[in-house]
């Protein structure tokens, strides 16, 4: 095994990234990327480039292929010419979306196809060879899935039939397109690094294990290709150690030591045996290191510069420089888009803080103002009702943790503040803190898949209660107003409504509601890296909601019924904050002011934290139940209060973490 490597290396090195310079760029603009065999591009490649739409034929339809069908099916200038599958349901299945393919089982009536210009293999490894041998001989360009072949011989007979054919020979090595590895070769070239030492891969995850292939053909192709990109040197020795601990003869570990002239070595680490998928890249120089981490939301680049202590025994590594992800987005944070953005949430905070404003100026600044003098020394005890809100709401979404999370209850509560201060101070319809939470319990060893879901049940239940909360709310009106029957009647209807909504939530959330988001989002974005890497955690949030309402259905009850204890203490807030402002109203009252500000407050969507909206609607619902309009202003500016000084609170915790979570990255 480790002379086959050192072979399909060496060939490999010779040839692979000088072709792609050559031609790389050129047949992007012809909408089908393949490179030249050999040293030039005969008459029929030229051709191939100048032609407007290309024929495809793709041959296997599994998992990559899939892929690559739609892929092909939404590039301008590719046209899927034929379908080619052993599995006959899934060639029915993918030809139903290109009505015009051609779809057979028989590779020879693809090759013997005239409108096919070429062929795209994404079959098992060890059929590439025998594939892309007899379409280059039958005068189609190829596109290959890595690896090119299992032998150098097999991939010098494919390089020297292309050349001799004058057709296109490319190979799919996805990761030399990726910006970062581009960054990393300029890097290399300019000598940043200094003379070259080192470089280690690693490429681990709890993938699919393969029955067609071991974890170093499907794995290694990517790290060589780096490699031999960012090092275009002959491969001198090789070592190759593989183990099979699942499947009998089918290596899901392996560990390769490679040694390239100019006395560089290597090191690849493939597993599919690991709790974390990572795939990453450490080029250590005589100056300085180079790393890269190539997979979901580690995808960064990160200069270090390092000095060794005179007695060589101690070196310090100083990180000098980072490339930050966002090589993946099309448009930087500072661009045309933010203005709008910015412009708009702006607009919205004037407006609710002039809406504010007159409500103050309507009430009487001066009544108002007496209104706190009587609060006087006792104002610190507008907290207290709060935090108990917060300890209830806290407990609710324990509920909805995986058991196994071991989560202080304190740092739980002061994550559910951090999140709630950007629900607060944004306008994101009061959900723009929960992805928040969910990255914070990261850091307490709970995943992003279970954390996200844990955020996803608990807002659920907060929903359930608060629909709960203002029936009670409502049937209290009524009362006060003597209207029973019809109180009754619109209780009862808003009663089934509230637990239909609530058992559709929970129905849609067992039926694989983030996977579908994906797949509709992969729809409309289908050449995103960043939505095609998100494949796998929003499966996995869609198996935790699943698991959760079908073994834990009492602790979705638990957490309701915990949130909605926490309404009714807003309930006593309202109470005694009225109490402190020299007002007395009723306990029904109180209910009906905390109750009915709900629906107020969330029609005030738009503007962070429904300021001023809340506000105005609360003191106009006070006035209904006769409270004098300088209380009721008096009231709302309370609760204003308490809720920054509870926002505060959550952002300091929130910019606390984020910096621990820095340092730690950097050292």
């Amino acid at each position: 095994m480790a002379g086959r490597a050192r072979a399909g290396a060496r060939g490999r090195a010779r040839g692979a990234p000088r072709r792609r310079r050559r031609v790389g760029g050129r047949l992007q603009r012809a909408a089908l990327p393949v490179r030249a065999g050999g040293r030039g591009l005969s008459g029929a490649s030229r051709a191939l480039m100048r032609s407007t739409t290309v024929n495809v034929a793709l041959v296997g339809l599994g998992y990559w292929g899939a892929n690559l069908l739609r892929t092909f099916g939404k590039t301008p200038g590719a046209r899927i010419a034929a379908l080619c599958d052993q599995e006959e349901q899934q060639l029915a299945r993918s030809g139903e979306a290109h009505a015009g393919a051609r779809c057979v089982t028989d590779y020879a009536k693809v090759l013997a196809t005239a409108a096919v210009d070429a062929v795209v293999l994404a079959t098992p490894p060890a059929s590439h060879h025998v594939l892309a041998l007899a379409a280059l001989r039958a005068g189609k360009h190829v596109w290959v899935e890595k690896p090119l072949a299992l032998t150098a011989a097999q991939g010098r007979e494919l390089v020297e039939a292309a050349r001799a054919g004058g057709r296109l020979l490319f190979v799919d090595e996805t990761f030399l397109y990726d910006p970062l590895v581009g960054e990393m070769k300029r890097l290399v070239d300019r000598g940043v690094l200094g003379q070259l030492y080192h470089l280690s891969f690693e490429r681990l995850g709890m993938g699919r294990i393969r029955r067609d292939s071991n974890v170093w053909w499907n794995s290694a192709p990517h790290d060589l290709a780096i490699l031999l990109h960012l090092v275009p040197r002959r491969v001198v020795r090789a070592r190759l150690h593989e183990h099979a601990h699942l499947r009998p003869g089918i290596a899901d570990m392996a560990v390769c030591d490679l040694e390239l002239e100019d006395g560089i070595s290597a090191h690849l680490y493939l597993s599919w045996l690991h709790p974390e998928k990572t795939a990453s890249v450490t080029v250590v120089g005589s100056e300085r290191m180079l790393r890269y981490e190539g997979r979901f939301e580690k995808r960064t680049l990160t200069l270090y510069d390092y000095t060794l202590d005179t007695d060589d025994r101690h070196g310090n590594l100083v990180p000098v420089r980072q490339f930050a992800a966002t090589a993946w987005t099309p448009e930087p944070s500072g661009g045309p888009s933010s203005g709008p953005r910015t412009g708009r949430r702006i607009a919205a905070v004037v407006l609710g803080t002039v809406l504010l404003a007159l409500l103050v100026s309507y009430a009487g600044l001066a009544p108002v103002l007496a209104r706190f003098r009587i609060l006087g020394w006792a104002a610190p005890l507008i907290l207290v009702p709060y935090i108990v809100i917060n300890v209830l709401d806290t407990s609710g979404w324990r509920c909805t943790l995986p058991a196994g999370a071991r989560i202080p209850f304190s740092s739980l509560y002061l994550v559910r503040m951090a999140g709630e201060a950007v629900n607060s101070m944004t306008p994101t319809a009061a959900v723009g803190g929960e992805p928040v939470k969910a990255h914070l319990l990261r850091a307490f060893g709970v995943s992003g898949s279970d954390a996200l879901a844990s955020v996803v049940i608990a807002r659920t239940a907060l929903i359930a209660s608060q629909s709960a909360f203002v029936l009670v709310g409502l049937a209290a009106l009524f009362d006060r107003l003597e209207r029973h029957v019809a109180g009754a009647v619109w209780v009862a209807l808003l009663l089934v409504v509230g637990a239909g909504f609530t058992l559709l939530l929970v129905r849609l959330q067992r039926r694989g509601p983030v996977s579908t988001v994906w797949r509709w989002t992969r729809r409309l974005i289908p050449r995103s890296a960043v939505v095609a890497r998100l494949e796998a955690r929003a499966a996995a949030i869609d198996a935790r909601l699943a698991d959760f309402y079908r073994i834990e259905r009492r602790a979705f009850l638990r957490a309701t019924l915990w949130h909605f204890a926490a309404w009714l203490v807003g309930v006593l807030e309202v109470k005694l904050f009225m109490t402190l402002l020299g007002e007395q109203i009723s306990l029904r009252d109180a209910l009906i002011v905390e109750a009915l500000s709900q629906p107020i407050r969330a029609v005030a969507l738009v503007i962070p934290g429904g300021l001023g909206a809340q506000e105005v609607g609360g003191v106009a619902l006070c006035s209904f139940l006769g409270i004098p309009e300088a209380a009721g202003v008096a009231l709302w500016l309370l609760k204003r209060a308490r809720e920054l000084v509870f926002d505060a609170v959550g952002l300091v915790y929130l910019t606390c973490r984020t910096a621990m979570q820095t340092r730690r990255a950097e050292l």
